[in-house]
């Protein structure tokens, strides 16, 4: 059986990520995670892990418009960062995209040690 139980998850801040970035207001979620032998009359922890994933430390729409702004096109730069900022929150920069990386990162770790103790094929 695999067992898990989140210990944090951060929402961060939006505003900071889309306007700063930097890793400002970034998003992190936090998990433990056990692999349980469960035979009959006894449960065992075979194996734990800890994981962990946050959104990234991309520029924020102030780190990328600078050369917009230097050419007087202030509010069409700002336009292009924001656009790009929307996009990233809806593709990546939330928790719900940082759970997904984290399943990911568990599947990939428990995997192998499935692997390493020859109860699965190795690929």
């Amino acid at each position: 059986m695999i067992r898990g139980q989140f210990v944090s998850i951060d929402e961060g801040n939006r505003t900071e990520r889309m306007v700063v970035g930097l890793g400002l207001g970034r998003t992190k979620v936090e998990a433990d995670v056990q692999a349980v032998d469960l035979s009959p009359g006894s449960e065992q922890t075979v194996e734990s892990l800890q994981a962990t994933a946050e959104s990234g430390a991309k520029p924020g729409a102030a780190e990328t418009m600078g050369v917009g702004a230097i050419a007087g096109h202030l509010l069409l730069s700002g336009v292009a960062s924001a656009g790009s900022g929307v996009a990233s929150e809806t593709f990546g920069a939330n928790v719900e995209a940082d759970a997904r990386r984290m399943a990911d990162q568990i599947t990939e770790r428990l995997s192998k040690f499935f692997v390493y103790q020859g109860w699965i094929a190795g690929s």
